[in-house]
């Protein structure tokens, strides 16, 4: 009889020894802890830009006209989802599924897409804030201050707000080439650049000035990076 309970309690062991192991092999990585700061990209070559993030799903996305996130009449595009539901990526103009518009809700208009040379300041901020300035912040300007720890304060006309909660990003849209202050070099002839706006096609023409030099075929063009030519 006390060898049979001897037995009895080895292979309880052994069983609980296994079970334990099996359970730590598959929960082998811990879980994550603590919250990451909002950190935005968004294309800059782009009319329509793709906005993404890393720091969770967010409940609000806006693009302000300018170098300032603020709500009110800058905004070109402000959209809403309850629960963080905006997922990214986001493309600009494409409304994700869930979320509402609330562009002409702070006076805002949304254009058909950005413009050349334009800048435009894109951010994104969680629901818990958003929850607590949405009603007064009409007119306010949103600016992310590090020293907070997931909260608000409110100083004049600017609401500071944690990175945890809030991220923003100004830059200009550029997608085509911009070509300025063109210079012609030597006898031989005068250059002329029409670059017209939000067109990818740059008209380069010339004019032959040099002496007793008749036809205006020419054997070579280039273009090169800076105020300096170099023709190797």
């Amino acid at each position: 009889m006390n060898r049979s309970k001897v037995v009895y309690c080895v292979l309880f062991v052994l069983f609980l020894f296994y079970y334990g192991c099996s359970k730590t092999d598959s929960n082998s990585l811990a879980p994550y802890e603590g919250a990451t700061d909002l950190s935005l990209t968004a294309e800059q070559t782009s009319f329509r830009p793709q906005i993404t993030w890393v720091g969770g799903y967010v409940s609000i996305l806006g693009i302000n006209r300018g170098n300032k996130a603020a709500l009110d009449t800058s905004l070109i595009w402000l959209i809403y989802a309850p629960s963080n539901g905006i997922k990214y990526p986001v493309t600009f103009g494409k409304l994700p599924s869930g979320a509402q518009d609330l562009t002409t809700s702070y006076g805002g208009k949304t254009p058909d897409s950005l413009s050349e040379d334009k800048s435009y300041t894109f951010w994104i901020m969680k629901e818990d804030i958003w929850n607590q300035i949405s009603v007064s912040a009409k007119n306010k300007i949103l600016f992310v201050d590090s020293t907070l720890s997931n909260s608000i304060k409110v100083s004049g006309d600017t609401i500071r707000i944690s990175p945890l909660s809030l991220s923003r990003k100004a830059q200009t849209t550029d997608v085509f080439v911009n070509i300025k202050d063109v210079s012609s070099y030597g006898k031989f002839a005068d250059i002329s650049i029409i670059a017209p706006v939000n067109t990818p096609q740059i008209t380069v023409k010339w004019k032959i000035t040099q002496t007793n030099v008749q036809d205006t075929a020419i054997a070579a063009m280039g273009i090169t990076e800076g105020t300096q030519y170099n023709p190797t």
